[in-house]
């Protein structure tokens, strides 16, 4: 029988076909690692989070809202059982002395929150303004930190939202499965003088194991910052684009 050796001129084309298989497999498989490039034009680009990351129109509603008042604007989360009490808990955070110059408004509704805006009546300044992003308590207690559902699709919504608020990084994206919920973002360490800013790309894992005595997840949430998650990229260099 005849034995036919491959052609020793082929061998390096084969041998660079099976890496560029490889990397291409990898990148499937593992669609959130980001190159030095894709990196950056995160830290580049105007929007704190992707345009399909939110499941309503969130941040567009508060970006408008900022827009209007120069002075401070403070977002805080709760929740409750009803939008009457929703609103009494916006009003809560006014001393009786403001709550007859303050009106708070219904901006959205979804299944998952109320958003509330806080505006002054007449020509009355407060010190702060508030936006209320309010959870649905059957779905969502804030202080509890309790979940009031197993469906993937809305755990992922729901923390989301709530990192969308609370994330002090630039948030590239996310993903869910029965057991975690996994955020992808990028932080930035600005340097001085000669000192070159540190970009962080990191990952943070939340839990969805632990449970009540009822079978209710019970989240733990860990900061989406500098000083928490997984290192997965570090990159130096200029992070204000010329």
């Amino acid at each position: 029988m005849e034995i036919k050796l491959v052609n020793k001129k082929l061998i390096p084309a084969y041998i660079v076909l099976v890496v560029i298989f490889l990397i291409v497999l990898y990148a499937l498989l593992n669609p959130h690692i980001l190159s030095k490039n894709e990196i950056m034009e995160y830290v580049y680009e105007d929007k704190d989070v992707p345009s399909d990351f939110l499941q309503s129109d969130l941040a567009e509603n508060i970006e408008q809202i900022k827009g209007v008042y120069p002075i401070r604007v403070e977002h805080l989360m709760h929740s409750a059982n009803s939008l009457d009490e929703a609103m009494d808990i916006a009003y809560s955070f006014f001393g009786e002395d403001q709550k007859n110059n303050i009106e708070i408004t219904l901006v959205s509704e979804n299944k998952y929150y109320y958003l509330l805006n806080s505006k002054s009546i007449l020509d009355y300044t407060p010190d702060n303004y508030y936006i209320f992003t309010i959870f649905k308590k059957d779905i969502f207690d804030v202080e509890t930190k309790t979940l009031y559902t197993t469906d993937t699709e809305d755990i992922k919504n729901i923390l989301n939202t709530l990192y969308y608020i609370d994330s002090e990084g630039k948030i590239v994206s996310s993903k869910t499965t029965n057991s975690k919920y996994s955020l992808y973002f990028i932080d930035v360490s600005y340097g001085d003088n000669n000192i070159k800013d540190e970009v962080y790309y990191k990952k943070i894992d939340v839990s969805l194991e632990n449970k009540d005595e009822q079978g209710n997840i019970v989240l733990k949430l860990p900061n989406a910052d500098l000083f928490e998650g997984t290192l997965i990229r570090k990159v130096s260099g200029n992070s204000n684009k010329k």
